[in-house]
């Protein structure tokens, strides 16, 4: 990963990642956190990688908080 490009990201980020996710590290996504300004990152329980799919509602509802500008409320 391109650490020095993700640091320069200044928008607010959300993060979301399945609990047994391999294509996403929790070690990665925790330097991710470490490493942007401003980023929310969420773990969704009994998940893998394609959240959307096997969580849609929760998917749905989390992205849709944080759009809305309520990133408090993004939590599985």
């Amino acid at each position: 990963m391109l650490w020095e490009d993700v640091r320069r990201i200044q928008a607010p980020t959300l993060l979301l990642r399945g609990e047994h996710s391999e294509a996403l590290p929790a070690e990665r996504a925790a330097r991710m956190v470490d490493e942007m300004a401003d980023i929310r990152l969420v773990e969704m329980p009994d998940t893998i990688h394609s959240l959307q799919v096997e969580e849609p509602e929760n998917f749905n509802r989390i992205a849709g908080d944080f759009l809305r500008g309520k990133p408090d409320s993004a939590s599985p």
